[in-house]
């Protein structure tokens, strides 16, 4: 085996490996998702699912199965498929006309995965600001802001997915994806903000209600504090992708340490995305209280002026 022969086999090496612990962390979450998912479709049947928002919803959590699916099959098939025409089917050409004929394999599969990850993240925004939404039902201006930037959103991502699909220039569809995830990113803060301002508001309103030391907060204040903590936190690694995605397009090197570690967060984050929205779904059934209907008593005017006498 001559040395360049030497040097394809151990590059070989490296892509299968790259993606088989990708393979591997895709494995995990989804095991996760379709758990998670089975649990937030039996509690929607158990309780009923009633009123439009939340119906959308449910409709949204069986498109983002079916494409969470789609991904799954196309990155367990990525290894197979590489493993077949990479080393098994040998070339008169050696081991180089191999490694093309892989890569070329490989390559209707990598192009399809950009759309799962871009649907399952425009669900995921979409679920965002349907909470954002419901946590402010009278601030039109609010809505109509959230839902413009949404449209946005979409039409970044589609035309992201769509610049790979036919092949634009690096420049161009480097810039959409940088575009794609600062838009997301302002999405997801904005509606996390918009609900942390309802949750201090409230909070203010309806604190001496609860002013038992074993009871912090109010049932409607935890659920709400649990939805900014996962929004909080769902922004932190949105933001952190961001930065990783930047130092990515800078480094050329094609199996550095850096390169290795932005691929590996990279398939975590999309084992995560379709994560958040069902989880939302679980909490909002398990409350068996939508968000819509929690938040009424800031209107209410309480007396407080003279407390009930102790027993």
């Amino acid at each position: 085996m001559t040395p360049s022969e030497v040097q394809l086999l151990v590059e070989m090496g490296n892509i299968i490996y790259l993606n088989a612990s990708g393979s591997v962390i895709i494995w995990v979450l989804y095991g996760i998702f379709i758990l998670s998912a089975t649990i937030a479709i039996y509690l929607c049947l158990e309780n009923s699912v009633k009123g439009g928002p939340r119906m959308i919803l449910v409709v949204c959590m069986i498109i983002l199965v079916l494409v969470n699916a789609w991904q799954y099959a196309l990155g367990s098939a990525e290894i197979p498929v590489q493993i077949k025409f990479g080393l098994v089917n040998t070339l008169n050409g050696g081991l180089e006309d191999q490694l093309i004929g892989s890569a070329m394999a490989v390559g209707p599969i990598n192009e399809q995965l950009d759309w799962p990850t871009a649907i399952s993240l425009m669900l995921n925004d979409g679920t965002v600001i349907w909470r954002a939404c419901a946590v402010w039902p009278h601030k039109k201006i609010l809505s109509y802001g959230l839902i413009t930037f949404m449209v946005s959103n979409i039409a970044v991502n589609v035309a992201n997915c769509i610049a790979q699909d036919i092949h634009l220039d690096s420049t161009t569809v480097i810039i959409l994806e940088s575009a794609a995830i600062l838009i997301s990113f302002g999405v997801n803060l904005t509606a996390t903000s918009a609900i942390g301002a309802k949750i201090w508001f409230h909070h203010r309103a309806t604190r001496f209600l609860y002013s038992n030391r074993k009871q912090k907060h109010s049932p409607t204040i935890r659920i709400l504090l649990l939805l900014i903590e996962s929004g909080v936190l769902f922004c932190i690694a949105q933001l952190w992708l961001a930065v990783f995605q930047v130092f990515f397009t800078q480094k050329p090197a094609t199996f550095s340490a850096f390169t290795q570690t932005f691929l590996i967060v990279n398939e975590f984050w999309n084992g995560i995305l379709p994560i958040y929205p069902v989880a939302v779904l679980i909490l909002l059934n398990l409350n068996r209280l939508p968000l819509e209907e929690t938040i009424h008593h800031n209107s209410v005017v309480v007396d407080i002026s003279a407390p009930a006498a102790r027993r």
